[in-house]
């Protein structure tokens, strides 16, 4: 059979595990969450016994590989079901996306697409639209079946046109255009698990009565700010222009939206980091290990998120908002404590190991961390954490638990990075991304349970 057709093959079955999302209207989440293990376990175990490899990509045949993406659709879902499982509709629409936008955007692209997009050669805008098609009409169809076509009690957002129009159109704009990224990580993580967390916090604010309304005169403190500050950081020569400017636009809207304790936290994360980055640089030059100046992908992976969160902080009701700076909080420090750890730990030349395995690797292998490096790393992400404890008034019992998720999202980050980028499976941008994404979740999680 030829390559082509296999592939229509494959986004045909992608496509058709999105009807299974319809069992979320009667399932319990431990019920979900229990069949999602169990396809995982199938396409793990089962599915190449029964099919072979004809469902593999071409550059997946070699006997005893696995296929990436076939792995990773059941634990995407099993992911979206265990973090959004009481909001079976989050769930069913961010799966639609995935099996439905994705789906149809592998059939479309490459038999119609003729329009590339100029930073992905092989994605086209042709397949781009049908993404945002299916997207857009299979979340609406899973939204109304799974609600019954009536908005859930106790969101702050009651509109239905919104619910089940506008946020699900608007959500699939925004993951057409991840999905057209040139990433290293599988779309079947970056897609559902984007979504999720986009339409959860969609559905979080009351999108009709919303109290963030900056002033003229915070805007231009915030522009006239962000430019001082940011062209002072070009100067030194920590950032390169796209970092500047990148920079820039994130510090603004962190700035706007978060006030001054968003802000405060923002410049620890970026002075703190960029000393780490400095200190020693010649014993890491000579080792091979200095950092260039920090471009534009740095700023976005490790302030991107956070920003996110200080715009949902501004939206959202007065009760969420401790809860939601505790995640902030969480993502930067556990930037912070990432940064600092890999700095000092390829200055100070100590011996460096995979913590998981107890085995010695030379300093700068993908995921190896050093005692000092580590130590000096979780001192500066607690440091953080602490200052923001103080600016946000937590309660002294939430602080343990967000330095305990900074910590964990740190080993765990450091485990991916030998699993997944010595496999050419990620980049460390898209680590250092998922870095900041699982402190934030691990922490508003633990909290909000």
């Amino acid at each position: 059979m030829s390559e082509r057709r296999r592939d229509v093959v494959r986004k045909l079955v992608h496509m058709t595990m999105g009807f299974f999302a319809l069992l979320l209207r009667y399932l319990t989440p431990w019920q979900a969450a229990l069949c999602a293990l169990a396809a995982l376990a199938h396409n793990v175990w089962i599915l190449p016994r029964l099919w072979g490899r004809y469902l593999y990509r071409s550059d997946e045949q070699t006997p005893g590989q696995a296929s990436v993406g076939i792995i990773a659709y059941p634990l995407s879902v099993l992911l979206l079901i265990l973090v959004f499982g009481s909001y079976p509709y989050v769930v069913a629409a961010a799966w639609a996306m995935m099996a439905f936008g994705d789906g149809l955007a592998g059939l479309i692209g490459p038999w119609v697409g003729r329009v590339r997009w100029p930073w992905h050669s092989k994605k086209t805008v042709e397949g781009s639209l049908a993404y945002v098609s299916g997207a857009f009409v299979g979340s609406w169809a899973l939204l109304l079946w799974t609600t019954g076509g009536r908005v859930p009690t106790g969101l702050p957002l009651q509109d239905g046109a919104a619910f089940f129009l506008w946020i699900p159109l608007i959500v699939s704009l925004l993951t057409a255009g991840l999905e057209a990224l040139d990433l290293r990580l599988n779309d079947n993580l970056t897609i559902p698990l984007s979504a999720g967390a986009l339409l959860y916090m969609a559905y979080h604010v009351p999108w009709n009565d919303w109290a963030w309304t900056p002033s003229v005169a915070q805007i231009l403190l915030g522009l006239g700010l962000n430019w001082i500050i940011g062209g002072t950081a070009w100067s030194l020569g920590w950032v390169s222009g796209s970092g500047f400017w990148s920079g820039w636009v994130i510090g603004v809207v962190t700035f706007l939206a978060g006030g001054w304790r968003a802000y405060l936290l923002l410049l620890v994360l970026f002075v703190g980091g960029s000393l780490a980055t400095r200190w020693a640089r010649d014993v890491k030059a000579a080792r091979g290990l200095a950092e260039s100046p920090r471009d534009w992908r740095s700023a976005v992976v490790k302030a991107g998120l956070p920003a996110l969160l200080a715009v949902w902080w501004a939206l959202a009701p007065a009760d969420d908002r401790a809860w939601i700076a505790a995640g902030l909080v969480a993502a930067y420090g556990a930037g912070l404590m990432d940064t600092v750890a890999s700095e000092v730990g390829k200055g100070f030349g100590g011996p460096a190991f995979l913590w998981w395995a107890g085995r010695s690797v030379p300093v700068g292998t993908p995921g190896a961390i050093s005692v000092v490096g580590t130590a000096a790393g979780l001192a500066a992400g607690a440091s953080l954490v602490g200052l923001g404890a103080v600016l946000w008034g937590f309660p002294v019992a939430w602080v343990p638990w967000v330095v305990l998720a900074v910590a964990v999202a740190n080993f765990g980050e450091s485990f991916l990075g030998h699993t997944l980028r010595s496999r050419g499976l990620a980049t460390t941008y898209e680590l250092n991304a998922i870095l900041v994404a699982l402190a934030a979740v691990l922490t508003m999680g633990a909290l909000r349970s």
